[in-house]
């Protein structure tokens, strides 16, 4: 069971939220955002409706448990019905076993089960209240499994199967899913140690059968977070699997292969949730994505007014993405995060290093190359002198590449062909404004505007016109002003920007990376073949 959308009315942080359009095909879907955004509002309102959903459970009450933003609700029923909550392909959900939550408060250090009885999990909801609970489960996992294996061995087994076999049929995916993470030495779920110590036994190297509370924190707060998938994944085979901050007292280098091993265990048919400030976590999450795109959505609550209507929309994990994940996670030292590629192109370098080419190139490239930060260097001739700048970034940072990038201007094809050998990048067109102002682009704009044949083609023949009048090299640069004014008067369009670069920002960028004859020569000529 996946989730298709999300809309909730006056609830906690949100005035008015929708989430649309999560992808049928999404196994994974991330939330980020600072601290107090709203992400773990988003788990609340799952076990809300969860517990609105159990036949006996009164909504009544503690308001302030549920917190309803208006104070305008009677009583929690109606506070639970300004969540809604839409799934793919189901007609009825059962929302009381709709979801698995684990809060992000978890710590059972110890425990000991004397005594084992059947299972009543889920016939009451979900286990949590709120998100901010203390989320102590491992002794009901524990006893849980304890349990099955018992009913398993004395009427489900095969005849004959002994007790080893069944042991590694039973808890193989756990071993499967706790080796990929503790792999140096491998940690692994040796028993239930009997009634001795009522309580799991582990071995790692070369130590055998030690309690469950002899685990480090990580390794106990990693190992709880599989257990309780793998438990509940029997249960709730098609719930939506959700988890607050899985990253918490896990290693950095650990938490992004958490994911992966949680993902291991799920079946197809569930969906997982993450709420995370870890850059490990997320790392791991767009990895996936660039080998699987349609099984990834990730939620971006960074600079939002929730006072106001939103609507988050699944984004693509684009430069700018990763700029607010590196500023939540890292604060003052998001700027030392060194990107995969940088590029070195003309345009003036007294704007912050943010040029109009370099703003055009971002808007062009983010999704595609989200990994690759465009900066301006003044002149051609300044771009090709940082070779000394390029030798220099790339042995403070040795896994970011950097590139110089130049328009063609006059030179001739050996010309460019001879700078191209030598290692700098050179547009084959004259400049960047080729490209912007190209007929298929600017057609694309006017239709995208509504406006019909006879209106593009009026824009079009002005734009031959304006070039056809210069004296020397035809430039398109030099009549984007004029032209500019010709498409303001002609179209009567209210808001194309105080200048052309504006304008060639707000418009012509993403006509331009519409149009994919254009689009491609140009990242051809930037990024190869």
């Amino acid at each position: 069971m996946r989730i298709k959308s999300i809309h909730l009315a006056d609830y906690k942080r949100f005035t008015d939220l929708t989430i649309p359009e999560i992808p049928e095909t999404a196994r994974l879907v991330v939330l980020v955002g600072p601290n107090g955004s709203g992400k773990s509002s988003v788990f609340d309102s799952f076990l809300l409706k969860a517990r609105a959903a159990v036949a006996n459970y009164q909504l009544q009450g503690d308001t302030e448990q549920y917190y309803e933003k208006m104070e305008t609700a009677r009583h929690l029923g109606d506070i639970a019905a300004r969540v809604n909550i839409d799934f793919h392909g189901s007609a009825t959900v059962d929302f009381k076993t709709a979801f698995q939550v684990r809060s992000a408060y978890r710590n059972e250090a110890d425990f000991r089960i004397e005594h084992l009885q059947a299972s009543r999990q889920g016939e009451n909801g979900p286990r949590l209240t709120r998100i901010i609970d203390v989320d102590a489960a491992v002794s009901e996992n524990y006893a849980q499994l304890a349990w099955k294996g018992m009913q398993d061995l004395f009427h489900s087994a095969p005849t004959g199967q002994t007790i080893g076999q069944y042991r590694e049929r039973a808890l193989g995916d756990l071993h499967d899913a706790m080796c990929k993470l503790f792999s140096s030495p491998e940690l692994l779920l040796q028993d239930f140690g009997a009634m001795r110590s009522g309580s799991f036994r582990f071995a790692k190297g070369s130590a055998k059968d030690f309690h469950y509370k002899n685990l480090s924190g990580g390794e106990k707060a990693a190992f709880d977070i599989l257990l309780d998938v793998f438990v509940k994944r029997v249960e709730s085979e098609n719930a939506v699997f959700c988890i607050d901050e899985p990253e918490l007292h896990v290693a950095t280098g650990l938490q992004g292969q958490l994911i992966s091993s949680i993902l291991s265990l799920l079946p197809d048919t569930s969906q997982l949730w993450i709420a995370t400030h870890s850059i490990g976590i997320v790392r791991q999450a767009y990895r996936i994505y660039r080998e699987r795109p349609k099984e990834v959505a990730f939620l971006d609550f960074s600079a939002c007014d929730f006072d106001a209507p939103v609507t988050i929309e699944p984004s693509s994990p684009n430069r700018r993405f990763w700029a607010s994940i590196y500023a939540i996670t890292l604060d003052d030292l998001a700027s030392l995060v060194a990107p995969q590629q940088i590029i070195i192109c003309e345009g003036n370098k007294e704007k912050n290093v943010r040029g109009f080419d370099a703003q055009c190139y971002t808007g062009l490239f983010a999704e595609d190359f989200p990994d690759t930060l465009f900066v301006s260097r003044g002149s051609a001739r300044e771009v090709i002198q940082t070779e000394h700048l390029k030798a220099i970034l790339e042995n403070i940072a040795e896994a970011t590449e950097v590139v110089r990038l130049i328009d063609r201007d006059d030179m001739t094809k050996n010309e460019r062909e001879s700078k191209i050998a030598a290692g700098i990048r050179v547009l084959r067109r004259r400049e960047l404004e080729e490209y912007l102002y190209d007929p298929n682009v600017l057609r694309r704009f006017l239709k995208s505007q509504g406006f019909e044949d006879d209106k593009v083609e009026s824009v079009l023949k002005k734009r031959e016109d304006l070039i056809a009048r210069q004296e020397g090299p035809d430039n398109v640069k030099d009549v984007s002003q004029n032209l500019l004014a010709f498409i303001r008067k002609e179209t009567q369009l209210p808001g194309l920007g105080n200048n052309r670069e504006e304008f060639a920002l707000q418009y012509l960028v993403p006509a331009l990376q519409a149009t994919n004859e254009v689009y491609n020569e140009l990242r051809e000529d930037i990024f190869g073949s």
